[in-house]
């Protein structure tokens, strides 16, 4: 009994469920390209998002850009997204690297009614410096948590801030490492291909996000929770206690005759 109470096994304040969640792409995102002339390295950038892009001392050529989101079922939850781009170049330029970074919207609401935006990363690098012509990338984004998330019906929205505000406060780095230290965050899980076979006046990216059908939420249980499962589990201990103890008591008595 003792033991049961300070390990909390009749108390559950936390617990876990699944479900899947609905993801969107934002439409912000920023691309930072190490491109060759022929001559020397730089550094070109590109923004979804004007302001950003702005700001940007050399701009990369706006690449063709496509979403398509995948719902099979009609339940209004992407069971993934495909994000396509297309950079056209000079023949005699390479690219050999990219950093893409874009945001999306996350959203649980069987429980904990919560909607945050989120971030996938990736660095594409051309093996041995040469140009990037194609890269693949596909994987799973998975929930990570460093704490339980409060139960509730109430919508509520964490980490909503703009790519444009967070990059102009921040930069990508700053972005990158205050997003390390959230509770809520996800894994984009994927081992990119890079070719550098393929067409020389432009270099394609392909970036498969696969939903997790069932996500697991760990989230702090209400009250009312905790004192039905409380209750149940507290009278499921006693019921045998008590019946065991009359039975025994009922028997001492019998036998030794205490009521005569």
């Amino acid at each position: 009994m003792i033991l049961a109470i300070a390990t909390h096994g009749f108390i559950v304040r936390e617990s876990v469920y699944y479900e899947q969640p609905t993801v969107k792409f934002t439409n912000e995102m920023i691309v930072e390209a190490l491109v060759n002339d022929g001559t020397i390295d730089s550094v070109k950038q590109f923004s979804t998002v004007a302001n950003i892009n702005n700001r940007f001392s050399s701009v990369l050529t706006a690449p063709e850009l496509s979403v398509l989101s995948y719902d099979a079922n009609d339940d209004r939850r992407n069971e993934k997204l495909d994000i396509n781009l297309k950079f056209s170049k000079a023949t005699t330029d390479s690219v050999k690297s990219l950093h893409i970074l874009f945001y999306l919207q996350y959203y649980i609401g069987n429980e904990v009614n919560t909607q945050f935006k989120t971030l996938v990363y990736l660095e594409l690098n051309a093996i041995n410096g040469g140009n990037i012509a194609y890269a693949f990338s596909k994987g799973n984004l998975k929930l990570q948590q460093k704490n339980p998330i409060a139960e509730g019906t109430i919508k509520r929205e964490l980490y909503s801030s703009t790519l444009e505000a967070d990059y102009l406060n921040y930069g990508i780095d700053g972005i990158l490492d205050r997003y390390n230290i959230r509770n809520q965050t996800t894994e984009y899980d994927a081992n990119p291909i890079v070719s550098t076979y393929g067409a020389t006046d432009k270099t394609e990216v392909q970036i498969t996000v696969v939903v997790p059908s069932l996500e697991s939420v760990w989230y702090f249980t209400s009250i009312l929770e905790v004192v039905k499962h409380a209750w149940i589990e507290y009278l499921a201990f006693f019921i045998p206690i008590f019946f065991i103890l009359y039975v025994w008591l009922y028997g001492f008595v019998v036998k030794a005759n205490v009521l005569q």
